[in-house]
Parts: structure tokens; C-alpha cells; sequence
């Protein structure tokens, strides 16, 4: 009896797994690297509320230097992914900011595909971009998100793991 509800059960699985629409997504899940599982030690998440409490604005941020130390090495870099109730998911035109401290980032583009696939937490509904600040000489860096309006939130990463 112990052997039939086995074999039914690897049967099931087998099945459920080889009938899934998107079998390339979980081959990824299965063949993650060690950029996608150390980048969510270097993730943090911000939100937004409006007077209601109810959430307008949400920035997933994950720092880029220790996971790419030879390409993001001349300042502080985040993969910053955003979404916006209302509006576009636009850091200026959505009317929200991302700060480090109180400084201004000193570059932004659109975030390349490469990342977008080596990176967690990426959605159909946000927009991604890579986010470059002045660099900051303490072991934390205090990243902020949000508008006068709305306030802001922060969060601060740690810029090295302890070992």
C-alpha cells in the first residue's frame, strides 16, 4: 500500500511539475546562481501610504556593489524597482524621489535585461532602473523613498555582510 501511494504521489508531482505553462521559470527557480540568492541579503522594500493607509507607491531596492564589485565600484549603486497606484512608475514624473541621506542620485537609466533576469523580486507591473550616488564612506547607507507630499520611508543597508 506504502509503494502505490508513492508511485501516486511522484506521479502527481511529475505531472503538476511537467503540465506547468511556464516550465522555463522553473527551471530558473531550480538553477539560481549565487548573485540571485546573495542579492536578497542587499533587498529592501518601501512603501507609501496615503492619508486612508493605503498603499500608493512601493520601491524594491537592491544594492549592486558587493554583488558586482568589478562593474559597480566608483560610487553607490541600486537596482530600484518601482510602482505607482496612479501614474507612470517614473521616479520624476510619478512625483516620488529616491534619496541617499538627503543627496540626489548622480545618475539613472533603465535597467538592461541581465539584471532583470539575475535579480529577485522582478514584476510585470514595476518599472526597473539602476540608480548611481556620490559614494558614501560609512559601513551602512540610509536610502530614502518618497515625495513632500506623500513623506518618505528609509531603510538602511548594510554595505557588507559580517562573516
Amino acid at each position: 500500500m506504502k509503494m502505490i501511494m508513492r508511485a501516486l504521489c511522484i506521479s502527481g508531482a511529475i505531472v503538476l511539475l511537467g503540465g506547468c505553462s511556464q516550465k522555463e521559470e522553473f527551471r530558473n527557480l531550480l538553477n539560481r546562481d549565487s548573485v540571485y540568492t546573495n542579492s536578497i541579503v542587499y533587498t529592501k522594500k518601501m512603501q507609501l501610504k496615503d492619508e486612508h493607509n493605503l498603499t500608493v507607491a512601493v520601491a524594491t531596492a537592491t544594492y549592486l556593489n558587493p554583488l558586482y564589485p568589478e562593474r559597480f565600484n566608483d560610487g553607490e549603486y541600486f537596482f530600484v524597482g518601482l510602482f505607482m497606484q496612479e501614474g507612470p512608475n517614473r521616479l520624476q514624473e510619478g512625483g516620488v524621489e529616491l534619496l541617499l541621506g538627503n543627496r540626489s542620485a548622480v545618475s539613472m537609466e533603465e535597467a538592461q535585461e541581465e539584471l532583470l533576469k539575475r535579480l529577485p523580486l522582478v514584476n510585470g507591473w514595476s518599472s526597473y532602473y539602476v540608480i548611481g550616488f556620490a559614494p558614501v564612506e560609512s559601513n551602512t547607507v540610509k536610502l530614502r523613498f518618497g515625495s513632500e507630499s506623500l513623506g518618505y520611508e528609509s531603510v538602511d543597508i548594510r554595505k557588507s555582510r559580517q562573516r
